[in-house]
């Protein structure tokens, strides 16, 4: 079986993080989502995953390559933006002649059995099967109406509340049939959800299938904050499951689980690391530093005394000594913040910026 993953989006909620790379290389305890999707996929024996990518897709291809594990990887880029249906059709040439396959939006992290879902479509004889997952506010996405034997017959856009057919909505993971390729038009943006679905839905061949497991939509910074709780919970609770080989904290220092620091990471004597920090790849903590609650991305250096609460820390950013940021603060890359500076509440920085005076939010800073 081969599996497609939609990972061409431009991210526009999730910037300036998202202006200098894609959605799919945000890391997430430590690794980037696209690698944890991956990683699934691999463990269940998919053969070959296809990347649809577009924007930024040279930073993907070179993370990834050709292969990862066992599993081929190949790339179909498209040549405009296609929606959600139009990647399907572009790449059909990557991924006929497997019988049925799996595609994904790669920005939603999960846990899903393949083989549970496939077992599930092949004994409805569906033309397209949906994963849908169970929400408390189905607003944000879009319910779903089922008929007898999880057979859907429409899908409800962010229903009112008392309006909502059910609580369960699209998860973003789909098993389809070849022949839907056909109802697929080429060349233009189409809307899987809009255009294709209710065409299955009415003819009897769309089917639903029920997803409890671990589903997190990174479409905003709150979710993606919420996903690397999430998965620093799971490291930490079975770290040789998820091949986790904790830095040794130097004299003083304290890592308090669940966080992540990357073996490449330094941290200086009297740093205090966590509850729930990620700190990327070469990132510095200087002596009595503080991180908690926040992911460092590669690179970041953090001087003497410096505390990090809530926030979101972009690759190469170089924080000074005596300096407080949080909560809720987002930096992009290689952002200088002078020392002795305090960014507050909810303040959003441009990358390549340097702040050299005190910044109190909710504010963006260009």
């Amino acid at each position: 079986m081969r599996a497609l993953i939609l990972a061409g989006g431009y991210a526009t909620r999730l910037r300036p993080l998202s202006c200098t790379r894609p959605k799919a290389l945000f890391p997430v305890a430590g690794k980037p989502m696209l690698e944890w999707l991956l990683d699934g996929l691999s463990a269940q024996g998919i053969e070959a995953a296809v990347l649809a990518v577009n924007y930024l897709e040279d930073r993907i291809k070179l993370r990834f390559g050709s292969r990862h594990g066992d599993m081929k990887i190949k790339y179909s880029k498209e040549p405009h933006p296609l929606g959600t249906a139009g990647p399907i059709k572009y790449a059909k040439g990557l991924l006929e002649g497997h019988g049925p396959f799996l595609v994904l939006n790669g920005d939603i992290m999960n846990e899903l059995s393949v083989a549970d879902m496939l077992e599930f479509h092949m004994g409805r004889r569906a033309s397209a099967t949906v994963a849908l997952h169970e929400v408390e506010d189905v607003s944000r996405f879009g319910a779903v109406e089922l008929g007898e034997g999880m057979r859907i017959r429409r899908f409800v856009e962010k229903p009112r509340p008392g309006q909502e057919p059910s609580r369960l909505i699209n998860a973003g993971m789909y098993i389809l049939e070849p022949e839907v390729f056909d109802l697929i038009p080429d060349g233009r943006k189409v809307s899987l959800e809009r255009e294709i679905f209710p065409k299955l839905a009415e003819a009897g061949r769309l089917f639903g299938y029920r997803y409890d497991g671990l589903w997190l939509d990174i479409g905003k910074f709150e979710d993606y904050v919420r996903a690397n709780r999430a998965y620093l919970e799971r490291i930490s609770s079975n770290p040789k499951r998820y091949r986790l080989h904790p830095l040794t904290p130097p004299p003083n220092a304290s890592i308090k689980p669940p966080s992540f620091v990357s073996d490449e990471a330094e941290i200086g004597e009297g740093a205090s690391v966590g509850p729930y920090a990620s700190i990327g790849d070469g990132s510095i903590l200087a002596m009595r530093a503080e991180v908690r609650e926040s992911i460092l991305f590669e690179g970041v250096e953090v001087g003497e005394g410096s505390v990090i609460e809530a926030s979101i820390i972009g690759e190469g950013c170089r924080i000074g000594r005596g300096v407080r940021i949080g909560p809720g603060c987002v930096l992009g890359d290689m952002v200088q913040v002078n020392d002795g500076v305090t960014i507050s509440e909810g303040v959003v920085v441009c990358h390549f910026k340097e702040i050299d005076a005190n910044v109190t939010g909710p504010v963006n800073v260009f």
